[in-house]
């Protein structure tokens, strides 16, 4: 019978559904109303949504408890802070400190993973900034994303470029 309800649900999107038992306990549901029917909105989410811990909610058991589903989180920015697009760092010796800010904030179970040059390091958990060694003079190219307990990518960032230089020693000349 979930099945059926999940089909109907699925066919009307966002719509209304009617909930009745008939004398032998049998329950019905219609976009129709009926005499004795409790009316039940049913709001279906687009395939790509699922709920932020993995679970799926079982889409009977929602509508017969008029329980309202879990809201689904979605990131709605992440940006690299630091350094800035286009920055030029100099005599870092070789360590770069990187961040990034994202909106909402890190929800529990969730980290930022950095790539620089394709190198991946992990902020600690709740933070939005992590410290690279063995960064060179050059061009260097970092971005970052958000990845759920499961390691699953949520959202990322766009990559961004950065350049290190050293100061030039002059030389004694002969």
């Amino acid at each position: 019978m979930h099945a059926l309800f999940a089909f109907l649900a699925l066919a009307l999107g966002s719509a209304n559904v009617y909930r009745w038992v008939d004398a032998d306990g049998q329950a019905h549901y219609t976009d129709r109303p009926q005499p004795g029917a409790e009316q039940i909105t049913i709001t279906v989410s687009p395939p790509a949504s699922s709920p932020a811990n993995g679970a799926t909610p079982d889409a009977g058991t929602q509508a017969t408890d008029n329980a309202k589903p879990a809201p689904v989180l979605r990131y709605e920015s992440l940006t690299i802070t630091s350094p800035a697009g286009d920055q030029v760092l100099w005599n870092i010796e070789g360590q770069v400190e990187v961040a990034a800010a994202v909106t909402p904030e890190l929800q529990p179970g969730h980290v930022l993973r950095f790539y620089l040059d394709g190198r991946m390091a992990l902020a600690e958990p709740a933070a939005s900034r992590t410290l690279f060694s063995e960064v060179f003079r050059g061009e260097h190219s970092l971005r970052v994303e958000v990845a759920d307990e499961a390691g699953r990518t949520l959202v990322s960032s766009p990559t961004s470029q950065f350049f290190v230089r050293q100061t030039a020693v002059p030389r004694a000349s002969p």
